[in-house]
């Protein structure tokens, strides 16, 4: 009977520790809420979940992430309507703040943009909008740095696609 008994003992710790053992990959982080609320950021490495009292929150991948958006269309100074496909690369620098900041992070990347876009064209002419790429694009970079360290991300580079004039505003 007592060998019975360890070895139901035996069993049920190597059970406990593979349910709370986990291993956090290379490029990753896992937040963790203890009883819902935040309680730690595990980098990679084996790290050990409380049962019932633990939980992971969110995965989150430290790698270099794109948010591409569809075209949008712009007016500028003069009353043109510009469509401006964009691209945004970003890594994320704080995981907790980029989890809890926003519930959802590429939207408010997408609207973050768009509301940068709009503001740096509706101060441009239709002629020295499509022929000054590289000026919106380092300006759109600028005020998108600022407003993305609120969510807890960090922008590596802005991408204009294509700058052309809106299907609508062609003239006859």
């Amino acid at each position: 009977m007592p060998f019975f008994l360890l070895f139901i003992l035996i069993l049920y710790i190597a059970v406990f520790l593979c349910i709370s053992m986990r291993v956090v990959p290379k490029g990753r982080v896992l937040i963790i809420e203890r009883l819902g609320r935040y309680h730690a950021s595990w980098q990679p490495g084996i790290h050990f979940l409380a049962p019932f009292i633990d939980r992971i929150r969110g995965k989150i991948n430290l790698e270099e992430q794109s948010a591409d958006f569809p075209p949008q269309t712009f007016s500028t100074e003069d009353n043109a309507s510009l469509q401006i496909d964009a691209a945004v690369f970003f890594l994320i620098s704080d995981p907790k703040r980029y989890t809890y900041s926003v519930d959802d992070p590429n939207s408010a990347i997408e609207k973050l943009t768009t509301a940068a876009l709009r503001k740096i064209i509706a101060s441009m002419d239709r002629d020295i909008a499509l022929s000054s790429r590289d000026e919106i694009q380092s300006q759109l970079f600028s005020l998108l740095k600022d407003g993305a360290d609120v969510l807890g991300i960090r922008i590596s580079r802005v991408e204009l696609k294509d700058i052309s004039r809106a299907p609508d505003s062609f003239t006859w």
